[in-house]
Formats: C-alpha cells, structure tokens, sequence
C-alpha cells in the first residue's frame, strides 16, 4: 500500500466514523462511530510520516520532507527504500 493509498483509507475511516456516529440512534453506536473516526485520525498520525526520519508530514502535496528533505514517494511500492 503507498502512502498515498493509507493517506486515502485513513480518511474514508475517519469519515466513515464520523456518519455513523452522527446518525447512530444510541449512545452506544455514537460512540462506537466516534471510535472508529478516532481511530481514523490515528492511523492518518501513524502513516503520514517521513520515510528517512520519521517527521510528520503536514500535506499530501509536500514533494519533500521539511526536516530532512528526502523526496516523499507518495506513489511508490512501500518495500523500496529511498536513497
């Protein structure tokens, strides 16, 4: 999965949470929509990092990182490393 497919599931999660905790009719089923957006945002934390050094990166549109300045490779195979 590229880094650009988990930036993509990580926001489908999110909203996903978001709808069904908003149209849950229990507060049970909100707060289990609620867990899921959350865990949403945590997986979007946990992927959108710099592969050199770990940073966090702020948009999917950043070309490189702005701590160590390797080139994101948003599109790329996740097993190739970058030089």
């Amino acid at each position: 999965m590229t880094l650009k497919d988990k930036a993509t599931a990580s926001l489908y999660i999110t909203i996903f949470g978001c709808v069904a905790a908003a149209g849950a009719p229990g507060l049970g089923a909100k707060l289990f929509g609620a867990g899921i957006g959350l865990a949403g945002l945590g997986l979007r934390r946990a992927w959108r990092r710099c592969p050199r050094c770990g940073a966090f990166l702020s948009s999917d549109a950043q070309e490189n990182c702005e701590k160590c300045g390797a080139r994101i490779p948003w599109n790329e195979d996740p097993g190739r490393r970058l030089k």
